[in-house]
């Protein structure tokens, strides 16, 4: 990436993911992932100080940095004792989410044969995710007789060590995009408890599905806070899901949510500030 820079020269270089080069001429604007790593760095053994140096190295590089939700800008600003560069740029709805339809013919039996009554968690089987607490609010919520036939599937990776812990939990590893809107449109509620996110983009593509979202406080950023039913504890999580599976989550409020979170906003925004800049 240096050496293509020295040979090419540009006028702007975008740093995804904090990465920025070591040596270039051009203005540079960064995108960071947030400080999970920063704040537990006990679950990024091996990659923690790679990835403050990045940061640090991208805060004195860059004109601006780009974050995900104002949760960040104010970690960013405690850390670096406020700074104008550090501009928040949520998210938007992936464009393939802002419809409901989907191609049925896309639509697996081993995806159809999964559903029913079942509670929904997407993402990846790392620790910062916090899916041994989804598991045990799962296995509490269908020892009632009421809830027994409920099914718990978990999508993104590897997760054949909660499917040990309970016979109704299902690891579906991976599915396309079409068995994405299926499931989400048919699930009970998306459930999410990681101990931290700079954004968690499935708690809005769950939401533009009109799918409701059950998860702790420390998963939901502030933008995202009115949609979802924020929870404290693994007794309110249980509830929660209850709650949902009676019918009476609240209604998602999808002509806002379009205009909140829309990549059309955020392109605008970035517009502007390159020609302030320019």
């Amino acid at each position: 990436m240096g050496l293509e820079e020295v040979l090419n020269p540009k006028n702007i270089f975008l740093a995804l993911n904090q990465a920025v080069p070591p040596l270039s001429k051009a203005r540079m604007f960064s995108f960071s992932h947030g400080l999970s790593y920063y704040f537990f760095k006990d679950l990024y053994q091996g990659s923690y100080e790679i990835l403050k140096d990045q940061l640090f190295t991208m805060m004195n590089k860059s004109e601006y940095v780009f974050v995900s939700s104002k949760k960040v800008k104010k970690e960013m600003d405690s850390v670096f004792l406020k700074t104008d560069k550090i501009v928040t740029l949520p998210y938007g709805i992936p464009y393939d989410m802002l419809a409901s339809s989907y191609d049925s013919e896309s639509i697996s039996d081993r995806v159809k044969n999964s559903t029913g009554n079942f509670f929904l968690y997407i993402g990846m089987n790392h620790q910062i995710k916090n899916v041994q607490f989804i598991v045990d609010a799962f296995k509490i919520f269908v020892d009632t007789l009421h809830f027994a036939d409920y099914k718990l599937i978990l999508v993104g990776s590897d997760f054949e060590e909660y499917k040990d812990q309970h016979k109704n939990i299902i690891n579906l590893k991976q599915v396309n995009r079409d068995e994405l809107k299926y499931l989400l449109q048919r699930s009970k509620a998306y459930l999410s408890a990681s101990r931290y996110e700079s954004f968690n983009l499935p708690i809005l593509e769950a939401l533009s599905q009109k799918c409701p979202v059950v998860a702790l406080e420390s998963a939901v950023i502030p933008e995202l806070m009115s949609y979802v039913m924020n929870v404290k504890t693994v007794e309110e999580f249980v509830e929660g899901m209850k709650f949902c599976a009676a019918g009476r989550a609240k209604k998602v409020n999808l002509s806002r949510l379009k205009e909140e979170f829309s990549w059309n906003r955020y392109v605008e925004k970035l517009l502007s500030l390159f020609r302030k800049t320019s």
